[in-house]
């Protein structure tokens, strides 16, 4: 996987949705969001955007938010906006499920190899976080490996396997 930004890795996890016959996916542009850098003046007019994704298997709904880390291997939660958490915590209380899809791609220092015990050069991973987890101010990957579910990669479709977040 050479993607390595958010907007990229939105993409592959759409692709991901949108071939399988079992998921539907509903994304959330950022339209409305680019506008107000040309119209400031309509921003009371324009509601933040949600989360990035809806997704719907088998009658049960759930909104993501996606991020790519680069540059650590520990995530900061304040990179996840407050109406992001407060709209995927209203999802989970109307029954569906919210969650945050974290990407880790980066090259790997010494250091790093050292800390995650891998002679691996690399990490390209992502991990689906359940929106209680949100509460923390960082998560650092060995936890994430630990406590969250690491979504299944196909190398060779280039596909994330998304049934996953509904077996959580």
């Amino acid at each position: 996987m050479s993607i390595n930004n958010e907007n990229q890795f939105r993409k592959l996890i759409e692709n991901s949705a949108n071939n399988d016959p079992e998921i539907a996916c509903a994304p959330i542009p950022d339209d409305a969001k680019r506008m107000l850098t040309f119209a400031p003046q309509l921003s009371n007019l324009v509601e933040e955007k949600v989360y990035d994704l809806g997704l719907l298997h088998k009658g049960i709904y759930a909104g993501i938010e996606l991020k790519n880390e680069t540059t650590s291997l520990t995530f900061n939660t304040a990179k996840i906006e407050d109406h992001q958490i407060r709209n995927l915590k209203r999802v989970v209380s109307c029954g569906g499920l919210g969650f945050v899809l974290l990407r880790f791609k980066k090259g790997l220092t010494k250091r790093d190899q050292k800390r995650l015990k891998t002679t691996l050069y690399s990490i390209d991973k992502a991990f689906c976080i359940g929106v209680e987890w949100i509460k923390d101010k960082s998560l650092p990957i060995e936890l994430l490996i630990d406590e969250c579910v690491e979504l299944p990669f196909n190398i060779v479709s280039q596909e994330y396997d998304l049934r996953v977040l509904w077996q959580i």
